[in-house]
């Protein structure tokens, strides 16, 4: 591991922006911070690495597409941070997945909604969204296992209604899209009795735009 580039990017003020820049243009910088982000011990270095390499695949995807099947592994890390960084960069790049390799992965990548810690259920599912819109030949599954997660949920009641929310702002966003409008609607409509104010919210909202009963 590259210990110098280490101890830069662990400081508490590290420039995120700087090692953006450098990682687009240094292939060798680029390989050493996905290598620290996977492997290295120190919280620091590894959650930094990961703010650098989530900028950059959003700027830039298809020079970290090489990089896809490491960060697939990520998705049933032991540790959790490090599934939270599977699923965002794998997010990132699935506009540019000329493989179709997340067809490989997609289990993997749904599982992560069960997952024992509800924050990795909850970014999953924020996001999914953007993979929904890049992976239409996935948006059946996608959307049949958002639409039933509660059947399998270890979640709380509370936590579940977190997750209620952001259900919600993906059928919102591809609402017009979506061809099983009659389950859609039956969602929407039953989370009006969500203990998430949020999620309440966001269903008043549906119903009066899409005029549901």
């Amino acid at each position: 591991m590259n210990d110098t580039l280490s101890n830069a990017i662990s400081i508490r003020k590290v420039d995120i922006n700087y090692y953006v820049d450098l990682i687009l243009k240094d292939e060798k910088i680029q390989k050493d911070i996905v290598d620290l982000t996977l492997n290295h011990p120190h919280i620091m270095t590894y959650y930094h690495g990961y703010y650098i390499l989530d900028q950059a695949t959003k700027l830039k995807p298809e020079i970290f597409y090489k990089y896809w099947d490491e960060f697939s592994s990520l998705l049933k890390h032991e540790n959790t941070y490090h599934r939270q960084i599977g699923i965002v960069l794998l997010s990132n790049l699935s506009n540019i997945d000329i493989d179709d390799k997340f067809s490989e992965c997609i289990n993997d990548y749904l599982n992560c909604l069960y997952d024992n810690k509800i924050l990795i259920g909850k970014y999953c599912v924020m996001y999914l969204k953007n993979i929904f819109k890049s992976k239409p030949k996935h948006r059946h599954q996608i959307i049949d296992e958002l639409l039933n997660h509660k059947r399998k949920t270890p979640y709380t009641e509370k936590q579940e209604a977190l997750l209620e929310f952001y259900v919600l702002e993906l059928i919102e966003e591809n609402y017009q899209e979506l061809k099983n409008k009659e389950e859609i609607n039956k969602y929407i409509i039953e989370k009006q009795e969500s203990i998430s104010p949020k999620a309440k919210k966001k269903c008043k909202e549906l119903i009066k735009k899409y005029k549901l009963s």
